[in-house]
């Protein structure tokens, strides 16, 4: 057919008028559903306004082909499955708790809570959880960072009414993690200085005991309960405090190094400092927790040392 007859038979022909303005009823998508041996479903979709030429999708359990007037395309489930992680990078998984309503229910308003959970139930919730956490992070390499999170009602800001643990994956640490990272860097004992220690300055703490301390959450759009493992605060503080100590040791033995004095003052400084450091852990360590200037002022023991330390350091300063 030529150029010219193709426009004759689109303006003057039935292929060339609105398909919304035809005098026939031919449908512009059609949908049958068909019923195979062995419980076989399988749904056919027909569309008449589609790109030029005919262009054909049957997908199955396994893959799809994908074919036009010309070629064949076979794609399988395996092979979308090795792309997905290079078009995202995240991802968001939900943990069920074992019961939905309390034992012995008879309204639907007896929701179950983690407090009515067993210790073993609670055991198990956090390790597949952690389990969970660290499957997110061996099967995806993309991801930079995952948030986990509890929630239950809506008055928290629950979806649903259920007890859940949320597991949401990024491919970024975000503008808020970047810069807690730079905190605990500067301060590695932040964490108990802006939390344990600021809630049993204000009386948040409501719960201790060798292993954890709970408290009331603050700085929070909802109401929260936090719990600190004490161990790990204890293993952090003690880094934390050997840190300090080794930084000063390091500057005094430097500083005496370039002293013109043959008196070792520098060096007796760390003494003091380092009673200070002991006595501000035992301090700690009896649940006098509070803001570290307020312990400093409010222990006498530890002004005394600070006196100390500042007339050994005075007089290394005045005989260099």
């Amino acid at each position: 057919m030529t150029e010219d007859a193709l426009n004759k038979s689109l303006k003057t022909g039935p292929y060339g008028k609105c398909a919304y303005l035809c005098d026939n009823n031919v449908m512009d998508t059609q949908i049958v559903n068909m019923a195979f041996e062995n419980d076989i479903l399988v749904s056919m979709v027909a569309s008449a306004f589609t790109p030029i030429g005919r262009r054909i999708r049957i997908m199955g359990t396994k893959g799809y082909l994908e074919g036009d007037e010309e070629t064949i395309r076979t794609t399988l489930v395996e092979e979308k499955l090795k792309m997905a992680n290079a078009f995202f990078g995240g991802g968001h998984e939900l943990i069920i708790a074992r019961h939905h309503f309390v034992e012995g229910a008879t309204h639907n308003n007896q929701l179950a809570s983690s407090g009515t959970m067993t210790p073993e139930e609670h055991y198990q919730y956090f390790r597949f959880t952690i389990d969970a956490l660290r499957d997110i992070y061996l099967s995806n390499r993309y991801v930079r960072y995952v948030a986990v999170f509890q929630n239950w009602l809506q008055p928290a800001g629950a979806s649903f009414d259920h007890l859940h643990k949320q597991l949401v994956a990024i491919d970024e640490r975000g503008v808020s993690n970047d810069m807690e990272i730079r905190l605990v860097r500067a301060n590695p004992n932040i964490y108990n200085e802006e939390a344990v220690n600021y809630a049993a300055h204000r009386n948040l703490v409501f719960a201790e005991n060798d292993h954890a301390i709970a408290f009331a959450g603050f700085g929070h759009r909802f109401p929260t309960l936090e719990v600190y493992s004490i161990n790990y605060l204890r293993m952090i503080l003690a880094v934390s405090v050997a840190g300090v100590l080794i930084s000063y040791c390091v500057w005094a033995f430097e500083t005496s190094a370039e002293s013109t004095s043959s008196w070792p003052l520098y060096e007796l400084s760390i003494v003091p400092m380092l009673m200070a450091l002991m006595r501000y852990l035992l301090v700690l360590e009896e649940g006098g927790g509070s803001a570290p200037e307020e312990v400093f002022t409010s222990d006498r023991l530890l002004l005394f040392l600070g006196f100390c330390w500042l007339v050994v350091y005075g007089l290394a300063v005045y005989v260099s």
